[in-house]
């Protein structure tokens, strides 16, 4: 998977761009706080939830971080995701850690918003950093986890590495368990051989046997099918003759 393109706005935008996400402001200083109507509402797979500080500490981290969080669980934002914090041009590395330890016990990890010149100076435990630098051109800032590189009036727009933990709308099902093949008891009558008994049941000979020593105690043949398998591969036991009576074997059903 290539990097992923994502948008963000202080207001819904009435004509978004194709991106692959969506950052949503969900608290703070923000301007305005997406509703859940509004984040239902855009049609990008990931989102990224952001909730701006740009005046640290304000009323605090832990003030901040249960604000976060009450407002993720209204959204319904899966733990384990991703969740952008804007710092706008400060730097305050003693409210980061805060916000990076209290976000992590909430279940959500954490990326640092804010200009290229002063957003590592936030010095983000995890490392992750999400900066503004307006080239105009898609690219990812050397050490960035996630760069945007253009502002219009209506909204930004970033590039991110797609390893990032988005909350995604269209999570791929896991894979099915492989089906167990289905298989059934054969007791011999003394009327066929082996080759006479898979012909026609329209399998083979080894699928017989791998199937039998499958469902064997310890997969070792019993004692009987034992001698004649080693009777065939020894030549001892004409493979043309019927099979002794009462062997038990697992066919295909």
């Amino acid at each position: 998977m290539g990097d992923l393109t994502f948008y963000d706005a202080a207001f819904p935008p009435h004509d978004p761009p194709a991106a692959d996400g969506v950052c949503i402001y969900i608290g703070g200083d923000a301007t305005h706080v997406w509703t859940a109507e509004e984040i239902g509402m855009q049609a990008a797979r990931y989102r990224l939830p952001i909730f701006v500080r740009s005046n640290p500490p304000g009323p605090g981290a832990a003030a901040d971080v249960a604000a976060a969080l009450t407002r993720l669980k209204v959204i319904r934002a899966p733990k384990g995701t991703l969740i952008a914090w804007d710092m706008e041009t400060a730097a305050d590395p003693a409210y980061i850690r805060g916000i990076s330890t209290g976000m992590s016990s909430g279940g959500y990890k954490v990326i640092v918003y804010g200009s290229e010149s002063t957003v590592r100076g936030n010095q983000v435990p995890d490392g992750l950093y999400f900066g503004a630098e307006w080239t105009g051109r898609p690219h990812l800032h050397p050490g960035d986890a996630m760069t945007q590189y253009v502002s219009f009036a209506a909204f930004d727009e970033e590039l991110a590495r797609p390893a990032l933990p988005f909350w995604d709308t269209r999570p791929v099902a896991p894979a099915k368990p492989a089906t167990v093949s289905q298989v059934r008891k054969w007791i011999t009558a003394g009327q066929s051989s082996l080759a006479e008994l898979a012909a026609a049941h329209h399998t083979a000979a080894s699928t017989i046997l791998r199937l039998t020593a499958a469902r064997s105690p310890g997969a070792v043949f019993p004692a009987n099918v034992a001698a004649l398998v080693n009777g065939l591969a020894a030549g001892t036991i004409d493979p043309r003759k019927p099979m002794p009576k009462g062997l038990t074997l697992y066919l295909p059903a």
